[in-house]
């Protein structure tokens, strides 16, 4: 149920900078919860959230003469054809940003659906890195310098 409400939580977040993942992954892997469930969830409610911006991008667009005249200096055929590349690149490494990106492709009349499979990936390989970086540095590092109010004290 909590892994539900986790993908629940972060499906704002592409648009809600104050709700960061990557934190949210590292909390939970320090609680000892499985990478592998935090990078599911995680991954889920963020290409939730990514295919609401790519849906509301026109009326993003609509409303903001900054980018419309950013999206009229591009060219729209050589984008379409490098447009995977561009996503699978800020899925994983989020450059460029994924929710930029996102309003481009809408606002330029590019196929979304190809491109889900590209997102779910990468964010899915993004927070399974995160998520597994405190399991492996926990056999070097000193465990008293993590906050008291990220760990669980066992009982």
């Amino acid at each position: 149920m909590i892994y539900v409400l986790l993908s629940l939580l972060v499906i704002p977040s592409p648009v809600l900078m104050m709700i960061s993942s990557e934190a949210i992954a590292v909390v939970l892997a320090l609680q000892g919860e499985p990478p592998l469930l935090i990078s599911l969830s995680l991954s889920v409610g963020q290409t939730i959230g990514f295919g609401l911006i790519y849906l509301f991008g026109g009326w993003i667009t609509a409303r903001s003469q900054r980018i419309q005249e950013g999206l009229a200096r591009l060219d729209i055929k050589a984008l379409q054809g490098r447009a995977p590349a561009f996503i699978s690149l800020a899925s994983l490494f989020g450059l460029p940003p994924l929710n930029v990106s996102c309003v481009a492709i809408s606002a330029l009349k590019i196929r979304f659906l190809p491109l889900l499979p590209l997102i779910f990936t990468g964010r899915f390989l993004r927070y399974l890195i995160v998520a597994s970086i405190p399991a492996y540095f926990a056999d070097y590092i000193d465990p008293s310098w993590v906050p008291s109010w990220l760990t669980v004290t066992p009982s």
